[in-house]
């Protein structure tokens, strides 16, 4: 750490070349523009508690807020983050050049938003895309406005609202802070492609009560002005039962003298006063932080920790393969940052998650050894029934509890006051192994749409249960996909590259040789896999991933298969001669054969231990869905080639680059999809070989 307390970041870092894998914090900010001066300086003040709060529970990871930097409450809130040197990304409804104009922006505004654009802690500044793409006119500024609060209430972990709690005016009602925190909450807005389901409690509004200057609000209590979480009222079920019963704390009474308050604030109110609307019904507020957001903050924060103890352990300076880039150096190199944030945590989530396979694996190993040495010495005692062996037989017992005690909770210093603090969370080594798969895959499409130029998040093809099961790594893929992403080939550089590649695979059948032909040709080959059959997982993408994978799962169910036949014949054969040996009157197996121990006990031995060996096979490759991992990598084999072969009919069947474009992006986009989906039945099937007690 350094003299402030923070963790110094780039020393830890300064061995491994995957440098940006970190996953932010987003906190998205809506805020009323005329917050009234009296109460600007409690806002303040408690828009800084929230964020050194969030700091304080996630302190591995970058905390970075997404905001319009609009007049008002927007502007406070970026200034409290430049005070705590928190990222700021600026979100444009249009060109700045527009938006920074003297309506919205009254004298010396515009200055002070420069400062802020131009800060040091300002990461990015983009034109937030159409998210509802519903005809518009160009100039319609409360639709850009709208598309604006959509973009950042729905791309943030939590939506931090400076909000009275009323209703907005028919100006401005349908892209207010009013509306973003409906956005926020019930995904309220048209989807061109569908409405996505989305398990909303894992996220919130944090609402910090901001009184407008045009409102009468009558007497404001210290109630009001505490803050709140707001949630889904319809999903307060979901939340921790202590959330519950500070819920139903406010009683009847309360309600009433609420209501009175309400009512002698309108009897007082001035002839021709606009009315504030009362709050909306569909939420309910708390002032406990809700349990889901805690486990995403939480296991963001636990993945950015392992993140950084892996740099620390290097100790050496790493250079990457070329297999080790989803493309190639070249496309890293000259991609945007997020592009390479992207790579980065797919880069750094996959050496992950295979580190936690192994300590998976050798848990798995070691329960089931412990357990096949209990089973041996149940048999020692059995036989001897000495007293020692009954100290050998519970000590075996000890053993294997603490065994499985340590490696299902997988956690060391500091688990307890984790858990403690966060509530029973369980996030042992198979948890990690599995989750951080998700995420690697996840990015892995995402790092290929992004440089393709489609700017959504690939948690849109999320499944459900995806996204209920790992609320995390959904809002992992959102926070890193933030911004606006330009298709890598309209970069100078790399349009001047690939009109000059030679070298790039033909995979497509396609007459085109310009910067976008040649990319895609290049960005299937790199994804999907240039050959059918090659098996070979760095240069043959994901065809000769799977294909490599099948071959190696094979060679394990041989192995699996082959103990178990074996320890089943030995075992037939022990019985048979034990079987034999009782009938024959010459054969007499009770007979010393040296201390204690005579034929029948070797005998019993024999089966006992093959038996004990059978145990240990089926616990350790039960565990790991050999079967069922081959079957999921032959249907992907399927799949990859059917879209070699799709892509080729695309390029043949239209020379129009507009017809082959919008056919090869749909193309890329179902390829996501599936492969998502493919992702999420592994998940599923995994979670189940968790680690067990060996009974």
């Amino acid at each position: 750490m350094n003299e402030n307390g923070q963790y110094d970041k780039n020393a830890i870092k300064k061995n491994v070349f995957w440098k940006n894998a970190e996953i932010p914090i987003i906190i998205g900010v809506s805020a009323h523009r005329n917050i009234r001066k009296e109460h600007e300086d409690r806002v303040k003040r408690q828009v800084r508690e929230v964020l050194e709060n969030i700091r304080e529970l996630c302190p591995h990871s970058p905390i970075r807020m997404v905001s319009g930097l609009a007049y008002g409450g927007d502007m406070l809130c970026a200034r409290v983050a430049a005070e705590l040197g928190i990222e700021l990304v600026v979100a444009l409804p249009f060109a700045e050049e527009e938006y920074v104009n003297e309506v919205d922006f009254p004298r010396g505004s515009d200055r002070e938003y420069f400062e802020l654009r131009n800060g040091g802690n300002t990461v990015d500044c983009f034109v937030v895309p159409d998210m509802e793409k519903v005809e518009h006119s160009p100039t319609d500024r409360d639709y850009l406005f709208r598309q604006q609060s959509i973009y950042v209430a729905t791309n943030s972990h939590v939506l931090l609202a400076l909000w009275d709690g009323t209703d907005a005016t028919e100006y401005r009602s349908e892209c207010g802070t009013n509306a973003a925190v409906g956005f926020a909450l019930k995904q309220n807005y048209y989807q061109q492609n569908g409405m996505e389901f989305c398990p909303a409690p894992d996220g919130a509004v944090i609402k910090i009560f901001s009184p407008r200057d045009t409102r009468t609000y009558g007497e404001i209590s210290e109630a009001d002005t505490a803050i709140k979480y707001l949630l889904p009222r319809d999903l307060v079920r979901e939340v921790d039962d202590d959330v519950i019963k500070h819920m139903q704390k406010a009683s009847d009474d309360e309600r009433e003298k609420r209501n009175a308050v309400e009512q002698r604030t309108q009897d007082t109110r001035d002839v021709g006063e606009e009315k504030p609307r009362r709050k909306a019904a569909y939420y309910a507020e708390t002032t406990e932080m809700p349990r889901r957001l805690k486990d995403v903050f939480w296991h963001t924060d636990r993945y950015n920790k392992d993140y950084l103890e892996y740099c620390a352990k290097l100790k050496s300076e790493q250079s990457p393969r070329s297999g080790d880039f989803l493309m190639e150096r070249v496309e890293y190199d000259n991609c945007s940052p997020k592009c390479r944030a992207i790579h980065d945590c797919h880069s750094i989530s996959s050496a992950l998650s295979s580190r936690n396979k192994k300590r998976n694996l050798h848990a798995l190993m070691l329960l089931a050894t412990i357990g096949m040495l209990l089973l041996l010495s149940f048999m020692v005692y059995d036989q001897l029934s000495f007293l020692w062996t009954v100290a050998v037989c519970l000590g075996m017992v000890v053993v294997l509890v603490l065994a499985y005690v340590f490696a299902y909770t997988g956690e060391r210093k500091g688990g307890n006051a984790k858990r403690k603090v966060y509530g029973r969370i369980k996030f042992d080594v198979h948890s990690r192994f599995i989750e951080y798969r998700a995420l690697s895959e996840a990015m892995r499409v995402q790092y290929y749409m992004a440089l393709y130029g489609i700017s959504e998040s690939v948690c849109r093809y999320f499944t459900w249960s995806h996204k209920s099961i790992m609320p995390w790594v959904r809002k992992a893929v959102i926070a890193l996909s933030v911004g606006s992403s330009a298709p890598i080939w309209e970069n100078p550089v790399m349009a001047e590259h690939y009109e000059k590649s030679e070298t790039a695979p033909k995979i497509i059948d396609s007459p085109r040789t310009d910067a976008q032909g040649v990319f895609e040709n290049k960005m299937l080959g790199k994804w999907a896999g240039q050959s059918k059959y090659i098996m070979d997982k760095n240069d043959n993408g994901q065809l000769g991933y799977h294909l490599q994978n099948i071959s190696d799962k094979s060679k394990s169910i041989k192995r699996r298969n082959a103990v178990k036949k074996t320890a089943v014949i030995v075992t037939l054969i022990t019985y048979l001669t034990l079987f034999l040996c009782e009938l024959l009157p010459f054969v007499d197996l009770g007979k010393t054969l040296f201390w204690v121990v005579n034929m029948r006990m070797i005998l019993k031995g024999t089966i006992t231990a093959f038996t004990a060996i059978t145990f240990l096979v089926s616990y350790y490759y039960g565990k790991q869905s050999l079967d069922q991992i081959q079957a999921d990598s032959v249907n992907m084999v399927n799949l990859y080639r059917v879209a070699l072969d799709r892509a080729n009919v695309i390029y043949r069947t239209s020379d129009k680059p507009k017809v082959c474009d919008a056919a090869f992006r749909s193309l890329v986009c179902e390829l996501a999809r599936e492969q998502l989906i493919e992702n999420v039945t592994w998940v599923a099937y995994n979670r189940d070989n968790n680690i067990e007690m060996p009974l």
